[in-house]
């Protein structure tokens, strides 16, 4: 019989076995480690989608109202009905309303205020609340996914608030201020950002759940404090951080660098807008022959636009001389000062009116207008019926009287009433 050989039949060694397990613990720290990365890059691409969404989305809101949406109230979840609705009066709630150190935009001797919450993604849909009117930012619809970053965490949206109501908006007037690590402006001007959004990045720190779970611990927006002296030198901090964009005291915001100095620390995300750069006038139509049209132009600007002058006062306010070579069509035509105004159908002597068809016509068929004054032609000059020759061969036909002149310089002519 032969003798079986069992030496070749044992097992792993525990110095394989250690060798097996680092090899393994390699393998599995190098795969988490990528996937942390990926990770890391998904949720950096989705905070950027969900801030070019909300962007765009706020700024389709101001085309079609003329002003921007107040933010919503972070602290609200889903169950609440004013969950992603605007907050533009007190009660604030956890919407903050501070002041801009500093900027006096309107020129009232009052900084001016900056309001603080979440992306109003039920307002940008619905604006006045109403389910039954269809008066939403159509490609808003599909907004309130993209109202919280790559983390699950709301955007916060800061907005300067004069420009969340039309009678104060104003293009000039936007007041919060955005700087980098290093405290130095990066708009021009100044201090001018109509509103700001911030993703408060993987730390999380100063942002809300999608639940409207207030920040605590280690997510609340406590200031990173500046390192002690003494040797050896600690690292150099930045003048600003992160919890810039979540203090909420100031109006102010910091666009920098990513940082992970525990002093400077900064992986927030900030996407804003300053004054709108954008074409005032489009054209809308044409009257007259087609041989001839004379085209007209729609202002595009949801504020005041004037033309030689810095604050205007009206929808178009003209500083100068008016020149138009066809009609001008206007509600009112005033002074200088705008005190003193008169509707134009009163120059055109309405009479189909009642008192400017009065006021703008002579009494007698064989009177001349010769004077306006005070909204009335009166007195007027009695004169012989078509004198012959015409003067100055400005003259309407036998049976009519001038009624009128353009701006291109001929005469409106009308047959005298029975």
């Amino acid at each position: 019989m032969r003798q079986l050989d069992h030496k070749n039949e044992s097992g792993f060694s525990l110095i394989e076995l250690a060798i097996v397990t680092v090899i393994f613990g390699f393998v599995v720290s190098t795969v988490a480690y990528v996937m942390s990365i990926q990770m890391g890059q998904s949720g950096r691409l989705d905070t950027l989608k969900s801030l070019r969404t909300s962007h765009t989305a706020i700024n389709e809101f101001l085309a079609v109202t003329g002003r921007y949406p107040c933010p919503a109230d972070p602290s609200l979840g889903p169950g609440d009905p004013l969950h992603g609705r605007e907050v533009c009066a007190a009660p604030f709630g956890a919407v903050v309303r501070t002041q801009s150190v500093g900027v006096d935009r309107d020129n009232d001797t009052t900084d001016d205020f900056v309001l603080i919450g979440s992306v109003p993604f039920a307002t940008l849909i619905d604006p006045d609340n109403d389910p039954q009117t269809d008066d939403g930012i159509m490609e808003s619809r599909w907004i309130s996914p993209h109202t919280v970053d790559g983390w699950d965490r709301k955007l916060t949206y800061a907005v300067t608030e004069n420009l969340t109501a039309t009678p104060t908006y104003n293009d000039l007037w936007g007041a919060i201020k955005v700087e980098d690590e290093d405290g130095d402006s990066v708009t021009e001007p100044p201090n001018s950002t109509h509103f700001v959004l911030v993703s408060h990045g993987e730390n999380l720190r100063g942002s809300y759940s999608w639940d409207g779970v207030a920040p605590t611990g280690d997510l609340s927006c406590v200031p990173l404090a500046l390192p002690p002296p003494g040797p050896p030198p600690p690292p150099v901090p930045t003048n600003l951080n992160e919890t810039e964009n979540c203090d909420n005291v100031d109006g102010k915001f910091v666009k920098g660098l990513r940082n992970t100095s525990p002093f400077s620390f900064n992986d927030d995300f900030i996407r804003f807008q300053n004054m709108q750069i954008t074409a005032l006038w489009r054209i809308v139509g044409a009257v007259g022959p087609q041989t001839a049209p004379i085209f007209q132009a729609a202002n595009l600007n949801p504020g005041r636009v004037g033309i030689n002058v810095e604050n205007p006062q009206q929808q178009l306010h003209v500083g100068g001389s008016l020149v138009s070579t066809s009609f001008v069509k206007a509600e009112q035509i005033c002074d200088r000062t705008g005190t003193f105004c008169l509707e134009p159908s009163t120059l055109g002597g309405d009479r189909w009116s009642t008192q400017a068809s009065i006021d703008m016509q002579c009494d007698n068929d064989n009177e001349v207008v010769t004077k306006i004054d005070s909204g009335t032609v009166k007195p007027c000059t009695a004169v012989p019926a078509l004198a012959a020759p015409p003067f100055n061969g400005f003259s309407c036909p036998a049976g009519e009287f001038i009624v009128g002149m353009t701006t291109g310089g001929t005469v409106l002519c009308e047959p005298l009433l029975p």
